[in-house]
């Protein structure tokens, strides 16, 4: 015993799931008409189906709540899903990452400025 397949076992043609009704998908010979109308478009987008969006994907072609998100929420640390967004163009992605690096970069920088003024009338109340 061998492990090929017999000879005489057929298999399904893979294409055959695509063709509809009894028109074949094998390349017309010379002479025959085509499988469609001459005013018919034909090409990749005809053939695609639109699925439907997840709750996610919904999430992240809204402009609104990804700046939201980077500005109110979390920094820097949002840009990975800036970058996921369907709603930006390159271009936009790059800059709304250089302003919120530089937004983030300055809260930080207000937040260390606080911290060091405390720290000096700690420093002069004779408290530290």
């Amino acid at each position: 015993m061998s492990n090929e397949p017999s000879p005489n076992r057929s298999f399904p043609d893979p294409r055959s799931r695509f063709d509809s009704g009894s028109k074949s998908r094998s390349s017309p010979s010379v002479g025959s008409t085509p499988d469609h109308s001459p005013g018919e478009t034909l090409g990749v987008a005809n053939s695609r189906r639109v699925r439907p969006q997840s709750q996610w994907e919904q999430l992240l072609s809204n402009r609104k709540w990804i700046l939201l998100l980077l500005f109110c929420v979390t920094g820097f640390l949002g840009l990975p899903v800036l970058w996921l967004s369907y709603a930006f163009t390159t271009t936009e992605k790059i800059v709304w990452s250089i302003v919120n690096i530089a937004y983030t970069l300055m809260l930080i920088g207000a937040c260390a400025g606080v911290i060091y003024w405390c720290y000096l009338r700690f420093q002069n109340a004779g408290l530290i």
